[in-house]
């Protein structure tokens, strides 16, 4: 508190200095003080003693509290001063004294806010001489000095303003800085106030307190460096947070400090890492936005100097929160531009070009966009920092898949270009990628990609605004720096915006034609065309009406849009046309959809780049390259004048020719194509004739004297140039010329004669009379018919006349191919034009398809000679089928071509060589994607599955997938639904065409080989999965269908042969196994149509019966696949043990019958004649004798028991079992009935089932049911002539001997079966074939194998079990019986009972009786074959009774009418024709996976005659099912 002293105290003042008291007025205080204040400023340190008393006296209450600031102000002005003088003691000694001065003198230097204030000297002299004498540092030995130090740093800062010069903050500064760096301690309070105003708003609102702040911080770093870092460690470490009302901005002071003064930061760096790996999002954010600003700061060394802390930032480039990945990766373009040598590896560890690799991939998009977007900021800025790799990130996004993230690489990487043409720099080279990348965008299918990829190629890669000269040099250096993808990409741009000229030029005729309802269905359908190349085609067609409306309305708008696309129009005069519409269009906001739509049409069709002008310009630029190639090696525009880039300039002009003809009807662009016609390079010549096909219509009317000077040069080409020269000088004469019949004749005639082998122009010859046919057929066709006929086929083609040079390789370039086989290329292509001319597929186009075909079949050799190297052999393989592709796409020869030579022409796809399988595919692809080859086609790039390539498969599969979308497309645009084509075009329905020329595939021979239906297998995926994906009609019904079909028919091609549709229906089970396999993610609905497949492919369906086997092998059946096949076999063999049950008792009925009739006949004949000897069966008019009526008697007990047993539940007695025996030998006549044959032989197959008999059993069993299996399939005419011999050869008397003598031999085997117990004749058998046995015991082994699968599959039911039990107790029932039967009568009369329950035995008779006599009519086998033949049989058949029937080998049964087997029947007739077995030719060529194969049919099926010559089997006998 201040002292207080009398009003008129008695004090010492300075010379001239009046008395100051209380009493005195305001002025006269003032006026008094100036001289006080004037005069304690000159005096001197040793001049203090004596006014001690008035120091105290001025520091009194009085004036300190003085009203008037006038006063104070004065008053602290002595105060300073005092300190000066009475330094270093002052004369204030008590504490709060000196408290109350400092406060004063804070308060009175608040005075220095306003520098315009009329008393601002005296502040700052109050300031200067504080700052001077450095007064303030008496407080810091004050006890309680921080309210001193807190109100003169907060005064500080509050006054301090843009105002003061530095002088002002100097010393301000100096009254400060002593007072930190001098002080004990610096309270936290204090900080507080100096690091608030170097943070927000002081920063951006009031930066003159920032900036004294800032120079405060850095000249007293080191005194408040503990201080700070002790205030962090509370704040960060332990949480400390209520002692600062900083603690909730620490990130952003520690990022204002480390600008200001980083070695403040030392020890508080290293504790953000805590921060960094913090679970709270929130922190985790803040400190890696913190660090991010530090590290990427100018000059900063922080990753040096703190790697762990480096090393612990760049981890959050993977933090789970999407936002600090975000922040990370926006963050990395400073790093680039600011530290590229944190690019790359640091010291070990990974730097942030690895990090933004690998965020380039991440999930979230915007992250994506972010890492897009630093890199290409970053090059912008700085090019030479970013590497390569950075570069590649942006290359990859162009192929993303959310737009927006394409759309943000692909303008930024055309910008860079832009950026590094503008600048002519080095980098220039690094960026040559760009062009192409840019331009591969073209391909994506969405249309927002391409009309991106046009913005771009108009702004930046050839910008528009560049004058015409420029912009040429501009295009030349980038279409001669394209790779073919890119120029294919550039191409289609001008055809793409050609079309839509041409169209919105047909919009505007249309408006010529006046309003009607016709008009506008017209206008509809055009606008919906122009929709499909907008964005959004659906609601871009509304706005598109709305425009088309307007420029109906409004002429001034139909006028401009009309000049716009005109050709001719200028590109300068494009641009305002563009603006014009586009100004009556409103504005361009966001909801201003009819202004985006109708500027996105207008961008597409403007000519904004080419003019004619532009076409000069670039010709002119062409042939100054040309002519300065020798002096230079390249231009200040990196163009090169070596002759390729020269090509690839005319090739741009040949690109324009296409697009814009108009551009180049100019005399001095007519000059400029002359001398390229010239040039002394044959493929710069070349390229200039093409380019006056297409630009000279109108020269010879608007320029004649070009036309006169070109003309000469023409014909001469014709006759002596090139082939290709020759070729493109017709095709120019027949555009530029009307009266050109007389020169073509001329020019034929001239060919002709040149028409020989040792003519110079042979090739040329060649060439000329090939196109001159195909130009003019009126005039030639004939003419050149004569010559194919007498020279092309017998003379040039079919004859080697030179041997060519050795070499293995498979492929070489065109100038290694010898001249002969040239010649024979350019043979086939004037067969074909000659053809195509001719528009007939008669006999004219079937000897040509054989020729190419057996050209193909041979490798390209067609003499197979071996004069032929292989390469050349490729190339003409190769042209064969390029040929048959040329031709196939005329319907008239498409339909001419055989299916086996389709079929050998489509192995092209995976022949050996290489460069053949490319081309091949490409000529395919493109004829496909035309729309001009059959669907049928198509199917042939499903061979493309077994290229050994990856990289070859993944092309044809793009081609396959095109081809899909391609047709797609066409149908939604062209077609309606119920459209007739859709069968020929709709993708889907290459799947029949597929599947047949897969079953026909060299390497499917078996139609169970699993090694051949694994390639196949790849195939139908390699088909189905583009057909099934992104497929909005997609039908699993459909599909399901078409391959049931399929499996309903009969291959045309090999229609009897049962292997051959067997490996057709393996292929049609694969296919469904595959599409079960995605049944899930498919529409269950029924198709709109019914599946329609080719009937040159298969025939009619076999309703009446269903073919629902399984053919394909277990392997590669799924799980629930291979349940069906199990189910369908287990129901199939239920239904067939039924069958078989049901007619077992069926039979035995019926011969108990028969057995009773014959007894009452044989009763009632004794009795009318008791003197016949019944015991002699030779004598007996009926042929039984006592003896044989016992056994028969026996045997209708037997039967009978069986009957009862098997739910028969009738019985009989033997009288009325003998009437029905004598019914039953109309059978020895031949005249059995096929129900009897067939109810027998189940029913002895029954028996054999039910009592598991022995091996030899079977075989008796067998044997005995074999004569109904072959009186059954016999043909009718052997039956007919061997029941008419049988008939006029015996009496009935010695027929019913010879059947109770053969009765009594064969009857052993029927008693076995029937009675187990007895065996004792079990070895006797009668002589029999391996046909006989085969058949009875192949169905014995598929009731057991049925009766397995019954078994493994557990899924009999309870009734069947029960079923099974009765019938086993029913044969054991019959068996006892008929044993008991038996043992009352001989074994003779066994053999005659057993007899009687096989009709079919005289049925055998009367087969064997057909068998010999057709053998005796043959003229290929005599009476000794057939004696040797059943010889061979009979030991056989004795040497298999030893052995299970299992273990018996049947041979391969074969079709003794042609000599081959089945599988190989009627090989050499022609394909196509429904009831011949045919296959592919003699020799097949098989190409899988580069390995070639012949396979001689003929050989094969002589080795399979003479190995069964042996064996007599009655024509038409049908094979029996070959077990599995």
């Amino acid at each position: 508190m201040a002292k207080r002293f009398d009003r008129n105290p008695k004090l010492t003042y300075p010379p001239e200095c009046k008395e100051l008291n209380e009493e005195l007025s305001k002025d006269e205080l003032v006026k008094r003080l100036k001289m006080l204040a004037k005069a304690f400023q000159d005096l001197g340190q040793d001049e203090n003693n004596e006014y001690k008393e008035l120091a105290l006296y001025l520091a009194s209450e009085f004036f300190m509290d003085h009203s008037s600031k006038d006063v104070r102000l004065l008053v602290a002005c002595c105060i300073a001063d005092i300190f000066r003088v009475f330094a270093p003691e002052a004369p204030y000694t008590e504490t709060e004294h000196l408290k109350e001065i400092f406060l004063f003198l804070t308060e009175q230097l608040r005075g220095l806010s306003d520098p315009d204030s009329p008393s601002f000297r005296r502040y700052f002299y109050l300031l200067e001489n504080l700052a001077w004498v450095k007064s303030f540092n008496i407080c810091l030995e004050l006890e309680d000095n921080q309210d001193i130090l807190n109100g003169l740093f907060k005064m500080m800062f509050e006054i301090v303003s843009d105002k003061h010069s530095t002088k002002v903050i100097g010393f301000m500064l100096d009254v400060m800085c002593p007072l930190l760096t001098e002080a004990d301690i610096v309270s936290q309070e204090l900080l507080d106030i100096i690091l608030a105003c170097i943070l927000e708003p002081f920063k951006t609102q009031r930066r003159a307190a920032y900036n004294l702040a800032r120079d405060l911080i850095r000249r007293s770093s080191s005194a408040i460096e503990p201080y700070v870092q002790t205030f962090f460690s509370n704040a960060l470490m332990l949480g400390k947070t209520s002692e600062s009302d900083l603690s909730d901005r620490l990130l952003d002071l520690i990022q204002e400090l480390n600008g200001i003064a980083p070695s403040i930061l030392i020890g508080v760096l290293p504790q953000l890492e805590f921060k960094l790996k913090s679970a709270d999002e929130s922190e985790r954010m803040s400190a890696t936005r913190l660090l991010a600003k530090m590290f990427s700061e100018p000059n900063s060394d922080l990753a040096m100097l703190h790697k762990p802390l480096w090393s612990c930032f760049v981890g959050r480039f993977y933090d789970i929160d999407i936002n600090i990945r975000r922040l990370c990766t926006q963050a990395s373009q400073e790093f680039i531009v600011n530290h590229p040598e944190l690019v790359q590896d640091v010291s070990g560890s990974i730097g942030i070009g690895e990090h933004l690799r690998h965020r380039q991939h991440d999930s979230d998009e915007n992250v994506r966009m972010d890492v897009v977007q630093a890199i290409v900021g970053a090059s912008k800025r700085a090019l030479a920092n970013v590497t390569d790799d950075l570069l590649e990130c942006v290359k990859e996004r162009t192929l993303d898949k959310k737009f927006k993230i394409r759309k943000e690489a692909l303008v930024g990487l055309g910008q860079i270009y832009k950026c590094c043409c503008e600048a002519n720099g080095s980098d220039l080279e690094r960026l040559t990628w760009v062009r192409n990348k840019v331009l591969h965008a073209y391909y994506h299918n969405a249309v927002d990609d391409k009309v991106l990829v046009e913005r771009i190629l108009n702004t930046s890669l050839v910008p528009y605004s560049l004058e015409p000269a420029e912009r040429m040099k501009r295009l030349y250096l980038l279409y001669t720096n394209l790779d073919k993808h890119a120029i294919k990409a550039l191409q289609e741009i001008f055809r793409t915006q050609f079309g839509l000229r041409n169209l919105v030029r047909t919009v505007l005729d249309i408006h010529q034609k006046g309003e009607s309802e016709e008009v506008n269905q017209m206008l509809s359908a055009k606008v919906v065309q122009l929709s499909r190349f907008l964005s959004e085609p659906t609601k871009a067609q509304e706005h598109l009406k709305k425009f088309v409306g307007m420029i109906r309305d409004d002429m001034k708008m139909r006028g401009n849009l009309l000049k716009l696309v005109t050709p001719g129009c200028s590109c300068k005069k494009a641009e305002d046309y563009v603006k014009e519409i586009i100004r009556k269009l409103g504005n361009p906001v966001p909801n201003n959809f009819l202004y985006t739509n109708v500027k996105q049409l207008l961008e597409r069709i403007a000519p904004v780049m080419i003019d004619g002008s532009a076409v000069m310009a670039l010709a002119s630029h062409i042939r100054e390259i040309m002519e300065n190639k020798d002096g230079s090696e390249m231009d200040s525009h990196g163009a090169s004048g070596s002759d390729d880039s020269l090509e690839s300039g005319m090739n741009l002009l040949l690109m324009l020719s296409n697009v814009y003809q108009s551009c180049f009807h100019s005399e001095d662009v007519y000059r400029c194509l002359l001398v390229f016609v010239k040039s002394e390079v044959d493929s710069i010549s070349d390229i200039a004739l093409q380019v006056f096909k297409n630009v000279g219509v109108s020269m010879e009317q608007m320029f004649p004297a070009i036309h006169s000077i070109l003309l000469p040069i023409l014909q001469k080409m014709a006759k002596s140039g090139t082939p290709k020269q020759a070729k493109h000088a017709l095709r120019c004469i027949d555009a530029m010329c009307k009266s050109k019949d007389e020169i073509f004749r001329q020019l034929y005639e001239h060919l002709k004669q040149n028409m020989k082998h040792d003519s110079p122009n042979f090739l040329t010859s060649l060439v000329g009379i090939g196109h001159l046919s195909s130009l003019r057929p009126s005039l030639f066709v004939s003419s050149t018919e004569d010559l194919v006929n007498t020279f092309i086929k017998p003379e040039l083609l079919s004859k080697d006349r030179t041997i060519g040079r050795k070499s293995n390789e498979s492929w070489c370039q065109e100038h290694l191919v010898s001249e002969e086989t040239l010649a024979k290329i350019q043979g086939l292509k004037l067969m074909v034009r000659w053809l195509l001319g001719c528009r007939t597929a008669g006999n004219k186009a079937s000897s040509t398809f054989r020729l190419l075909y057996t050209m193909i079949l041979c490798e390209g050799d067609l003499m197979e000679q071996g004069n032929i190297n292989k390469a050349e052999m490729a190339r003409l393989r190769l042209q064969a089928g390029c040929c048959m592709l040329k031709l196939a796409q005329e319907p008239i020869f498409a339909d001419a071509i055989r299916l086996e030579q389709f079929e050998t022409m489509a192995l092209l796809v995976n022949d050996p060589c290489y460069e053949v399988r490319v081309q091949f595919v490409q000529k395919l692809h493109k004829g496909l994607l035309a729309l001009r080859l059959p669907l049928q086609y198509m199917g042939v790039l499903c061979l493309g599955a077994l290229d050994p390539l990856k990289e070859r498969r993944a092309i044809v599969k793009q081609m396959f997938v095109a081809n899909v979308t391609r047709r797609r497309e066409y149908l939604k645009q062209n077609l309606t639904a119920n459209s007739n084509k859709i069968f020929t075009l709709l993708p889907d329905y290459v799947l029949p065409y597929a599947i047949h020329l897969l079953a026909h595939d060299p390497d499917y021979t078996t139609y169970d080989d699993i090694n051949a239906l694994k390639g196949i297998k790849d195939c139908l995926t390699f088909m189905l999965d583009p057909l099934l994906t992104k497929n909005e009609n997609i039908s699993f019904n459909f599909y399901k269908k078409m391959f049931e079909s399929i499996k309903q028919r009969k291959d045309v091609q090999c229609v009897m042969s049962d292997e051959a549709n067997k490996k057709l229906y393996a292929i049609c089970d694969l296919a469904l196994t595959l599409i079960s396999a995605k049944s899930s993610h498919f529409s269950q609905t029924e198709f709109a149509a019914e599946p329609v497949l080719p009937k040159r492919l298969y025939t009619e369906p076999d309703l009446a019966r269903p073919n629902t086997t399984v053919y394909l092998p277990s392997e590669f059946l799924t799980g629930q696949a291979s349940k069906a096949k199990k189910l369908a076999a287990v129901s199939s063999s239920s239904a067939k043990a039924s069958e078989i049950k049901k007619k077992t008792t069926s039979a035995v009925l019926h011969d108990s019958t028969k057995v009773r009739s014959r007894i009452e006949s044989l009763d009632s004949s004794i009795s009318s004649n008791p003197s016949s000897p019944v015991s002699s069966t030779k004598s007996s008019p009926h042929g039984l004798s006592e003896r044989n009526r016992t056994s028969l008697s026996n045997k209708l007990h037997s039967a009978r028991a069986i009957s009862k047993a098997q739910g028969g539940g009738k019985t009989f007695s033997p009288n009325d079992d003998i009437e029905r025996y004598k019914r039953g030998n109309s059978n020895s006549r031949g005249e059995s009935s096929e129900e009897d044959v067939e109810s027998s032989s189940l029913s002895h197959r029954t028996g054999k089932k039910s009592a598991k008999s022995t091996s030899g059993s079977k075989k008796s069993a067998a044997m005995a049911n074999q004569p109904a299996v072959l009186a059954k399939k016999k043909k009718p005419s052997s039956i007919a002539s061997s029941g008419s011999a049988t008939r006029t050869g015996k009496t009935t008397q010695s027929k019913i001997l010879d059947f109770v003598k053969r009765a009594s031999t064969r009857g052993k085997g029927r008693s076995e079966s029937l009675d187990r117990t007895s065996s004792a004749d079990s070895s006797v058998k009668p002589a029999s074939t391996d046909f006989e046995d085969e058949e009875e015991m192949e169905a014995d082994e598929e009731v057991e194998e049925n009766e397995e699968v019954v078994e493994e599959s557990e899924v009999e039911s309870e009734e069947d079990e029960k079923e099974k039990k009765e019938a086993a107790s029913s044969r054991r029932r019959a068996s006892a019986s008929n044993s008991q039967s038996s043992s009352r009568t001989s074994t003779q009369g066994k053999k005659a009972s057993a007899t009687v329950s096989k009709k079919q035995t005289n049925v055998r008779v009367t087969t064997k009786k057909a068998i010999s006599d057709g053998n005796k009519t043959s003229k290929k086998k005599g009476n000794s074959t057939e004696t040797a033949s059943l010889k061979r049989q009979r030991d056989s058949s004795q040497e298999s009774s030893s052995l299970p029937s299992s273990s018996v080998k049947r041979p391969k049964s074969r079709n003794l009418s042609n000599g081959t087997s089945d599988g190989e029947e009627d090989e050499s007739s022609g394909s196509g024709k429904r009831g011949k077995t045919t296959a592919l030719p003699s020799a097949v060529l098989r190409r899988r996976k580069g390995v070639l194969a012949i396979k001689r049919r003929e050989g094969a099926a002589a080795r399979a005659a003479q190995k069964y010559a042996d064996f007599e089997v009655p024509v038409g006998i049908i094979t029996p099912k070959k077990k599995r």
